[in-house]
């Protein structure tokens, strides 16, 4: 897993774009910010898994979600390893 500066249109890629600024549109926001490039599937997962741990949904009122594994957190604060 990587981070490339855009996307090269092969195996898993994962575009992310700038957000709103405190709630508010930039001229930014929308736009291509960075690609994470992935070997797999297993590294999309752990990727999306870490990235909502903690994490609030932009301008609602929902959290993300939480993955356990086994009564373990998975993927909190480091990718975990894959299981098969």
């Amino acid at each position: 897993m990587q981070i490339i500066p855009k996307r090269l249109n092969k195996g898993f890629e994962i575009q992310l774009y700038y957000p709103k600024d405190n709630g508010k549109y930039t001229q930014n926001t929308g736009n291509e910010k960075e690609v994470v490039q992935c070997d797999n599937v297993k590294e999309v997962a752990q990727w999306f898994v870490r990235n909502s741990w903690g994490s609030i949904y932009g301008d609602s009122n929902y959290a993300n979600p939480t993955v356990w594994f086994d009564g373990k957190p998975w993927c909190r604060g480091e990718y975990s390893e894959t299981i098969n």
